[in-house]
C-alpha cells in the first residue's frame, strides 16, 4: 500500500501534520482576536463618552432660612451629553424634605461646555433643622444625561451637613 521509507510519503505525513497543527492555532488566534476585539470596543465606549462632572459646588444656608445650592457642571468627555437632567434633593434623616428638578427642558453640553444652576429650595424650613446637632442633613445633587448613541449615565453626589463647622462637606461621588 504505502511505503513508509518512501521520502515523499514522509513528506507528506508531516506536512498533513503541520496542516492540522497550523489549523489549531488558527482556530486558537481567531477566539482571542475576537476576545481582544470586544475588549476594544468596550475600552473605546468607556473612553469616547460624555462625562459630566460636579464641581465647584457652593451650598450655603441663607439668612430667608433657606438652603442655597449653586452649582457648576462640565462635560469633561470626548462627545456631547444631551437630555440633561439635573435633581438635587434634601434628605433629613433619611427623609426627603425637598426635591429640585429645575430644567423646563433637557439641555445639551458639548465637549468642554460648562453650566452653573443656582437656586432658593426648602425655604422656611432650615433654622429648626440646623439647630439641631442630632439632625443628619443630606444634599444629593444627580445628573442624568445620554450619549449621542443613546446610552444612559449618571453622575452623583452626596453633602452632609457638618454642624461644627457650619458647611456642607463631600460624602460621596459616584459615576455610571
Amino acid at each position: 500500500m504505502f511505503d513508509m521509507c518512501d521520502p515523499i510519503v514522509i513528506a507528506t505525513v508531516i506536512i498533513a501534520i503541520a496542516t492540522v497543527i497550523n489549523l489549531g492555532v488558527a482556530i486558537l488566534m481567531w477566539n482571542i482576536s475576537a476576545r481582544t476585539l470586544k475588549h476594544s470596543q468596550r475600552i473605546f465606549k468607556d473612553t469616547h463618552r460624555p462625562f459630566i462632572g460636579i464641581y465647584d459646588p457652593s451650598i450655603t444656608i441663607a439668612n430667608n432660612n433657606a438652603i442655597n445650592p449653586s452649582i457648576r457642571y462640565k462635560n469633561f468627555g470626548s462627545l456631547p451629553a444631551r437630555n440633561i437632567t439635573l435633581r438635587v434633593d434634601i434628605i433629613l434623616n433619611g427623609s426627603t424634605i425637598a426635591t429640585e428638578s429645575p430644567f423646563d427642558k433637557p439641555i445639551v453640553l458639548f465637549q468642554g461646555d460648562d453650566s452653573r444652576w443656582a437656586n432658593t429650595i426648602a425655604e422656611g424650613t432650615v433654622d429648626e433643622v440646623f439647630l439641631n446637632t442630632q439632625t443628619r442633613v443630606d444634599i444629593v445633587i444627580r445628573l442624568d444625561y445620554e450619549s449621542v448613541d443613546e446610552s444612559c449615565y449618571w453622575t452623583e453626589e452626596r453633602y452632609r451637613f457638618n454642624h461644627s463647622t457650619e458647611e456642607f462637606e463631600l460624602k460621596s461621588s459616584m459615576w455610571g
